[in-house]
């Protein structure tokens, strides 16, 4: 199972989505939803009950992802995303500002 963790708008108050296997399984912000408890809680639970699975974080600017992170929009089903709209655009942690 491979997890990939989407920061759209990492720099604020962004939108967080996580995909399974390439397909998006849930999303929210930090403020309405506490995303990130909530996949933090996930991740644990797959650690606890001892299921394999790769890790990976992904983070897309804002100014790439306006429609997300301010527009009400929803992260893409898949990632990477059919279009490459916001994929082309992400970045790693290691190249994060």
């Amino acid at each position: 199972m491979k997890m990939t963790v989407v920061e759209f708008g990492y720099e604020g108050d962004g939108v967080t989505a996580l995909y399974i296997d390439g397909v998006k399984h849930t999303h929210g912000n930090y403020y309405d939803d506490k995303i990130g408890k909530w996949i933090e809680g996930f991740v644990a639970g797959l650690e606890y009950a001892e299921i394999g699975f790769t890790h990976e974080d992904h983070y897309v600017p804002a100014d790439d992802c306006e429609d997300i992170c301010h527009g009400g929009d929803e992260p893409p089903a898949k990632w990477p995303d059919a279009r490459k709209k916001y994929f082309k655009h992400k970045l790693t942690k290691d190249e994060l500002p």
